[in-house]
Parts: C-alpha cells; sequence; structure tokens
C-alpha cells in the first residue's frame, strides 16, 4: 500500500523520491489513526472499503487540484508544538521553525524574567505560541488582520493547553492601545506580485495571498513595521546585555539589504541579517543602539 501511495504522489510535479515516501507514510497513519512504528510491525497494510474511498479522494486533491498535504493531515509540528492548519491560513515553513527554535534557545539566558513578546501577522501563532508554550513567565500577544487566523490561534492555544498568551485581531499596530513590548517577531508578507505569479500551484490556489505578498517589492509591510516599532518597545537593557534582538523579522532572501536602509532611517536602530541553512537571507535582527 505504502508503494502505491508513493508511485502515485511521484506522479506529481512537486514530489520527488524522499518526500513522497515521507507522505505516503503521513497519509496512510492519518488514515489508520495509527503510528508509523505500529504499521511497520504489520505484514500487510490492509484498507476498509470506506478508508479506501478517502485516501482515493486525498490524493486526487494533492495530484489534481494541487492541495497541500498539510491541510489534509490537519497538523504540522512545528519546535515543541503541534499547530493545527487550516485552509487559506498561511502553513508553517521549516526555514520559520528553524529560525523560531534559534530564538528560543538564546531566549533561554532570560527564562526567568518576565517578558513581553509580540508577534505580529501571527497566522496560525506557530511563532508566538512556540515561545510561550516554552517559557511561562514570558506573555505574548498574537494579532492578525484575518479573523479565519485569529480562531485558528485560539485553537492551537487551546489545543496546546498554552494559557500565557492574549490574542488580537489587529492591523499590526492598530489595536494594541499604545501597549508597550521587550521584543517583536513577525513573518510578515514580503513577496513581491511578479514572485507570486511563479509560485507553485498550491501555494497561489490554496494559501491566503495576502499573507503571503506586499506592495512595494515586497517591502510595504515590513517597513510600516520597523517605522511604528519604536512606539511599541520598550528599550531593554536586559536584552541588550545578552544579545537578543527586540525586533525580528522575516524577510525575502533579495531583501537585505533594502530592509537594512529602513531600518537606518530610525536613529535609534541598528540592524543585522541572519541566514537560513541554505545559507539564503531570512530574517532580521534588529537592535537598540
Amino acid at each position: 500500500m505504502l508503494k502505491t501511495i508513493k508511485e502515485k504522489l511521484l506522479s506529481c510535479k512537486r514530489y520527488h523520491e524522499s518526500n513522497a515516501e515521507q507522505d505516503a507514510w503521513y497519509l496512510l497513519q492519518k488514515l489508520t489513526g495509527k503510528t508509523k512504528s505500529k504499521l511497520l510491525i504489520q505484514k500487510t497494510i490492509n484498507l476498509t472499503t470506506s478508508q479506501k474511498t478517502t485516501l482515493a479522494k486525498w490524493l486526487k486533491l494533492i495530484i489534481k487540484d494541487d492541495k497541500p498535504i498539510q491541510y489534509i493531515l490537519g497538523t504540522v509540528p512545528f519546535c515543541n508544538l503541534t499547530i493545527k492548519v487550516e485552509e487559506p491560513i498561511l502553513i508553517p515553513r521549516p526555514e520559520t521553525e528553524y529560525l523560531c527554535d534559534l530564538l528560543i534557545k538564546r531566549l533561554e539566558k532570560v527564562k526567568n524574567e518576565k517578558i513581553k513578546i509580540l508577534d505580529l501577522c501571527s497566522g496560525s501563532g506557530c511563532i508566538g505560541l512556540s515561545i510561550a508554550k516554552e517559557f511561562k513567565n514570558f506573555h505574548v500577544t498574537c494579532t492578525d488582520i484575518n479573523p479565519k487566523a485569529i480562531k485558528l490561534i485560539k485553537k492551537n492555544t487551546e489545543f496546546n493547553n498554552i494559557k500565557n498568551v492574549t490574542i488580537i485581531k489587529s492591523d499590526l499596530y492598530e489595536k494594541l492601545s499604545m501597549r508597550k513590548f521587550d521584543l517583536i517577531i513577525s513573518n510578515p508578507p514580503y513577496i513581491r506580485e511578479k514572485e507570486w505569479q511563479n509560485l507553485d500551484k498550491n501555494i497561489v490556489l490554496w494559501e491566503d495571498k495576502k499573507a503571503l505578498v506586499a506592495n512595494k517589492q515586497g517591502l510595504e509591510i515590513i517597513e510600516k513595521i520597523i517605522k511604528k516599532a519604536p512606539i511599541f518597545l520598550e528599550k531593554s537593557d536586559l536584552l541588550i546585555k545578552h544579545e537578543i534582538p527586540q525586533l525580528i523579522l522575516e524577510i525575502g532572501e533579495k531583501q537585505g539589504n533594502n530592509t537594512l536602509k529602513i531600518i537606518q532611517t530610525e536613529n535609534c536602530f541598528k540592524g543585522q541579517i541572519f541566514k537560513d541553512l541554505q545559507q539564503k537571507n531570512r530574517w532580521i535582527e534588529v537592535f537598540y543602539k
């Protein structure tokens, strides 16, 4: 059965040998409600008629309709959480998880402090909730403009039993009533319109364009976040002491220099580019001078 599913997935252009087998296992686990280890000890995997019908439907959605498998599975692992995903809210990416994990390790230096964190453009809540789950002393505020995202963040908060979170529907800082934070983090829309037109169909057809695409060569939302950050950030001697940035933004790989130029217009800030595992520009870290 695994081989059959894998072969069908390989008929889809975006699949190759390794991820086809991985996703075949994911589908079988979802379908049977069994772990991979339990399935492995079975001599054969026999599906009921109902399960076969469901599997055929899923494969059609993946292969013919380009539906991301994450929306079918309903959850993705992310750092220390299991995150629920629902269309069209942005699916958490591995590069975001990698950088969130690195940030959590850095925040270990101040784990006993009362740190206030703002997660802008929160989507599923994966970044903010991972931090809140790890550090019970911290308080995290998650915001998003999309009411569907707000509902999903609430679901993920309850699903992962996280208490130290406030969730606010807001267009960036709009509804924050001049609150002050120690750290602002965001994975904002940063893709250019021309880039969007060339993305894979499983993104373009299913994920929220507004969560991915921004005007001004992808920099419009990034610029808004940076320009207003000094109003909502409290300069933290503690974070400065431990060399922890107070504003962190995920960016496109070609946006590093232009984002640094925006940061330089704010005299209180200095910025540096952080690369991902593929050595692509991925995050901008901003420090108070």
